[in-house]
């Protein structure tokens, strides 16, 4: 693959996906990049009449590889995402037995779509309501035929049901699948339906081959099929999935090892209640695995220590713990601040908790891995209490900005303003009032 800084994302896809959630009052910049080279994920879905499968190649240079589960709740299915240490969902499948997964893609306009209103939240909010609301493919194209996807412009999604159906949406375009297959990888099947394929994208043929000559499908089928299309190198598969749609088994791979297996059951996960899992922690002695991620960790941890400010020690910065309300974002809720041995986290309820390093006396910021950046600047009453902090998810090759404000609930927040505004008010009224107490003894003499 080649090493230029715009090929990797899958992950940059969502990551545009951000740029609807930006809340009135805020700027923002975004400047569409050139076509970047594509990383060789692959996607696909088969039914054979009894057994429906989805399947799945993950292929990046993220050693920070995460599985987190949502326990149904009212009007909403159980779900679980698998993705990275950002949290952006890059697939995943409901207790209904439905998956998806995303592709990245040449940028094409969308016409038809970009006519149509955003979705209250955002497309990543979009993302969720369609894995929560939908119990099957028409389920998906209802929803999402509804409402803009700026998505789509960047990439196609693939979802499969338990009952048989697929499609892949693929910005204006709905492919329904015809026969018993149906596979993406990183070319828009609407442009060239047929072979040959385009270059680097051999593997959708071997993948339709195979499908092809099968007279049933089955999971052993399926972990076959994607090692066939794993890649190695700087840009490895990082993991795998082949989900049984009927049953909610998702059988888990890690690092194109298709020997060694880890089966989840998502409803067992999804009765322990919110949880957020490292895929990596799942397989112990993954030996092949550790140099290969230690050279990925070096290298992003070294990029984060270039903007640490090293005059500051950590605990200076004690003062920002507590708990906080996140007002904006892709999901506003419960947020905790606290200091542990010697380093700062930031960590939301049933989740991992990220590092944060010091910017300057009131500001953290913590890198991820693909290039996004969280900063928080924290504000602090008369007192010396923090009342909250303005936050910004940013990428700077996409010129995206995104709020992610924090308040501290139960500290007032009296700025020095008002606090003058208060003091001047009140040394009028004493002025007035004893001026009019001088009179009224003048006129009683």
């Amino acid at each position: 693959m080649t090493s230029s800084p715009l090929r990797y994302l899958k992950l940059i896809l969502l990551g545009i996906l951000l740029l609807t959630t930006l809340q009135p009052g805020r700027t923002h910049a975004y400047t569409r990049p050139p076509a970047p080279p594509l990383p060789g994920c692959t996607t696909l879905f088969a039914y054979d009449g009894e057994t429906a499968l989805g399947g799945n190649n993950e292929d990046f240079n993220n050693p920070l590889t995460r599985i987190w589960f949502i326990p149904a709740s009212p009007g909403r299915f159980g779900r679980v995402y698998f993705g990275y240490d950002d949290f952006l969902p890059q697939g995943g499948l409901n207790d209904q037995g439905l998956f998806f997964d995303g592709l990245a893609l040449p940028y094409k306009a969308m016409p038809v779509t970009s006519q149509r209103p955003h979705f209250p939240g955002g497309d990543l909010a979009l993302f969720d309501e369609i894995l929560s609301r939908s119990a099957n493919v028409q389920d998906v194209i209802d929803i999402t035929g509804r409402w803009n996807r700026l998505g789509g412009e960047f990439g196609q999604n693939l979802f499969g049901d338990r009952f048989g159906d697929s499609v892949i949406i693929d910005g204006d375009t709905i492919l329904r699948k015809q026969g018993d297959f149906q596979l993406a990888t990183n070319f828009r099947l609407v442009d060239q339906p047929n072979p040959p394929y385009p270059q680097g994208e051999e593997r959708y043929g071997t993948l339709s081959d195979m499908l092809s000559r099968a007279d049933h499908f089955s999971v052993e089928l399926f972990r076959q099929a994607l090692d066939a299309a794993h890649a190695e190198g700087d840009y490895p598969t990082l993991y795998s999935q082949v989900y049984e749609l009927k049953t909610g088994l998702i059988h888990l791979y890690l690092y194109h090892d298709f020997e060694h297996e880890v089966v989840l059951n998502l409803a067992e996960e999804l009765a322990k209640g919110p949880h957020m899992i490292s895929i990596a922690s799942l397989f112990p002695g993954k030996h092949d695995l550790d140099p290969w991620a230690a050279r990925q960790e070096a290298q992003w941890k070294a990029d984060s220590e270039k903007s640490i400010n090293t005059s500051l020690r950590p605990e200076s910065q004690s003062w920002m713990s507590g708990e906080y309300i996140l007002q904006q974002g892709t999901e506003p809720g419960l947020v905790d601040i606290y200091l542990e041995n010697d380093q700062l986290y930031i960590q939301r309820p049933n989740e991992l908790p990220i590092e944060l390093y010091p910017a300057a006396p009131d500001t953290v910021f913590h890198h991820f891995f693909n290039g996004m950046d969280l900063t928080l600047t924290f504000e602090r009453n008369l007192w010396g209490q923090p009342t909250g902090a303005q936050g910004t998810f940013s990428f700077d090759p996409y010129e995206i900005a995104v709020p992610h404000d924090l308040v501290h609930p139960g500290i007032p927040s009296f700025d020095t303003s008002l606090l003058i505004s208060i003091a001047g008010a009140s040394l009028v009224l004493i002025l007035l009032g004893s001026t009019l107490f001088v009179l009224r003894r003048r006129r009683s003499v």
